[in-house]
């Protein structure tokens, strides 16, 4: 007689594997990558979360002399996105320390750029401050800048005025690639701070190109702990956000206080202190590819027991997984009797 099996198959939202990264790229690994600029260079860290409640800066890529901001990391590549300061070029930070011009944006001649990341398809997005617009652009292959989005605010905020507010960083959610999410710096005499109702406030932003509210800013909730400003933002693996930025005002302000942000309420916890900067900003590749087997029960010992076998498929790309073989043996004399579960595909 024979052992009979089932088998049990789920698939869960989740990722494919990125490309294998080489000495000038990063590690697509789902931890926070930091930059923070001094007057003398801008150095890059990731965040790295230890055990009993440690955090760790560990030091990756030192760019020495120059300035870069609004920084998205792009899965397509492994290489971070920026602006370079005081031009109107998109460039890719490698590593070792080198950047590449991708290309320059025509329509203007300096780019007020302080907010950017990387989307899940590898477009890169920052927001200008003096156009009030979201630029989309093509960067893996050739450059282009492919969309250029007005933002407003949602009827429901009680602003009514156009959306002039200064973005310090944004972060596009690993979980839903059509919202993004930055915060609104506080100021009462600083007008790329306005309007004060808002001011604190987590805000979300709709990046879906095939909605007609494209654009559109929803106000959550605020931020606390006294945060003037919160120059970077990031989710990691598990799609937490977090952010890195400054409890104090004025031209002495340091970035140096790393936060826990509720998506749903705006409300943060904070987490630890880090490296004083003058400015930060933050990115992170929270795509990941996952596949877990598990057995029940573990142990078999008499003839005809049933064991269920659990696949899961953990893929946050939101990319189509295609032509995957997964293949396993099964002990001889063992049937397959049934097969089952969520999965969006083919089996």
């Amino acid at each position: 007689m024979t052992k009979a099996v089932r088998l049990l198959a789920l698939l869960c939202l989740g990722l494919w594997m990125l490309q294998t990264a080489t000495g000038q790229t990063y590690k697509c690994d789902g931890r926070l990558v930091m930059s923070a600029n001094t007057t003398a260079a801008m150095r890059t860290f990731t965040v790295d979360f230890g055990p009993f409640f440690t955090i760790g800066y560990l030091p990756v890529s030192t760019h020495f002399g120059e300035d870069f901001n609004a920084i998205g990391f792009n899965p397509g590549d492994n290489f971070l996105y920026g602006v370079r300061k005081n031009t109107n070029s998109v460039v890719q930070l490698r590593s070792d320390g080198s950047f590449a011009v991708v290309g320059t944006v025509p329509i203007v001649s300096e780019l007020a750029a302080y907010a950017g990341d990387c989307s899940p398809d590898g477009r890169y997005l920052c927001h200008d401050n003096g156009l009030n617009q979201l630029l989309v652009f093509s960067v893996l292959e050739n450059f282009a800048l492919e969309e250029r989005i007005d933002l407003f605010w949602s009827p429901a905020s009680g602003n009514s005025d156009p959306f002039t507010t200064r973005l310090d960083d944004f972060a596009i959610d690993p979980n839903d690639p059509t919202t993004a999410y930055a915060v609104q710096g506080r100021g009462n005499f600083d007008p790329d701070l306005l309007p004060l109702s808002t001011g604190g406030f987590l805000l979300a932003i709709n990046i879906d190109l095939d909605d007609p509210n494209v654009g559109m800013v929803t106000p959550i909730g605020p931020v606390g702990l006294g945060m003037t400003r919160v120059g970077s933002l990031f989710f990691n693996a598990n799609g937490v956000l977090y952010g890195y930025g400054s409890q104090a005002s004025g031209n002495s302000a340091l970035d140096n206080r790393l936060i826990r942000i509720n998506l749903q309420t705006g409300a943060a916890n904070s987490v630890a202190t880090g490296p004083s900067a003058l400015a930060s900003d933050g990115c992170s590749c929270p795509y990941s590819l996952s596949i877990f087997y598990s057995a029940e029960p573990l142990v078999a010992t008499c003839t005809d027991d049933e064991v269920t076998y659990f696949l899961n498929i953990i893929n946050r790309s939101f990319l189509p997984l295609t032509d995957v073989v997964l293949t396993d043996t099964i002990p001889e004399g063992m049937r397959f009797e049934e097969i089952g579960g969520e999965f969006v595909g083919t089996i």
